[in-house]
């Protein structure tokens, strides 16, 4: 968002100028608390305007002069094959993540979570193929997170897809579940949540 202004400079015999003041970009999606982006960017473009006034600029706001909501396109990225997880998620043993190495690590997820394995967790010999219990007709792979709905809809199973954001605090690497960068619109009684890694 980007606010723009007429602002007035009284000391030198009212001279006017257009002056504007925007915000970061923030990711919208279908599960985003509008009203709370709306305060969120409202605040950033005040606190802007606010220290600007506060310089001993000598500017004054004359009128605000019109809004720009400036939309980008978000589109995350795919799932593909097998992905080490970072190591302060492994330590947790908090995530099943099969060891496949082909572009089916969608269904080999959703088959992970559907059944117990038989052995050891993260192994693709663990599990079923996944062929035996999901339909995956007319898919492509790695599958696309906008592809998801049609999965939902061939095997009567909801997806959430949560991504993992890296940070570092006190030297440390941080991993914390962000998202969701793909939310279901209807949870059904069978349900999964992925993490996506890159």
């Amino acid at each position: 968002m980007e606010v723009f202004g007429s602002y007035i400079l009284p000391s030198t015999e009212n001279y006017s100028s257009e002056k504007s003041f925007n915000t970061a970009n923030q990711i919208i999606d279908g599960s985003s608390d509008l009203d709370e982006k709306y305060l969120w960017f409202v605040e950033k473009l005040m606190t802007q305007a606010s220290e600007f006034l506060e310089k001993d600029s000598g500017w004054a706001l004359q009128k605000i002069m019109y809004l720009e909501i400036n939309v980008n396109k978000f589109n995350p990225i795919g799932g593909s094959s097998f992905v080490e997880l970072p190591a302060p998620i492994r330590r947790k043993e908090a995530v099943v993540n099969v060891r496949n190495m082909d572009q089916y690590c969608f269904p080999w997820a959703i088959t992970s979570a559907l059944c117990p394995p038989n052995s050891k967790i993260a192994e693709l010999s663990s599990y079923p193929h996944f062929s035996t219990l999901l339909n995956i007709a007319g898919l492509d792979f790695p599958v696309n997170l906008r592809d998801i709905k049609t999965f939902e809809q061939l095997n009567n199973i909801s997806v959430n897809v949560y991504g993992l954001e890296s940070k570092i605090d006190n030297n440390k690497i941080v991993c914390e579940v962000v998202g969701p960068l793909r939310y279901t619109e209807r949870k059904l009684v069978v349900h999964v949540n992925l993490l996506l890694l890159k």
